[in-house]
């Protein structure tokens, strides 16, 4: 019988045995994934809010395909390489729907980005012996 790494809490054991250093986890469920468009060929903006005027986080290429978590108006939030911002929805095209759009995220707050690396390490070697 092998031992599974994980606690009650669904984080890896040694990571956390302080509770007071867990401030905070969101789950978030894609909607659906869309390719990024614009008529020009341009890269799209991925904004901090549903503004143009809010700050652009990035420009992301046409032709990428970005995770979709909502749509309100004509504003979608969207996560892209991890990180999550607002787009237009007008320039997402949404992609057929299929087994690989079923993704999920879990946000994390971590107090440094070394330990942000070693929970996705983790996570990632328990997903492989599953």
């Amino acid at each position: 019988m092998s031992s599974y790494p994980w606690t009650h809490w669904g984080l890896p054991k040694g990571l956390y045995d302080n509770y007071e250093n867990y401030k905070q986890q969101e789950v978030i469920k894609v909607s659906y994934q869309a390719t990024v468009t614009a008529t020009n060929g341009s890269p799209v903006n991925m904004r901090a809010g549903t503004s143009i005027k809010t700050t652009s986080l990035m420009k992301i290429p046409v032709g990428t395909v970005v995770d979709v978590i909502s749509t309100s108006g004509d504003w979608s939030e969207i996560v892209y390489n991890g990180k999550q911002g607002y787009m237009m929805s007008k320039y997402l095209v949404q992609v057929p729907q299929s087994e690989k759009n079923n993704i999920w995220y879990v946000k994390i707050e971590c107090a440094s980005e070394a330990e942000a690396k070693t929970i996705a390490a983790a996570l990632a070697k328990a997903k492989a012996t599953t």
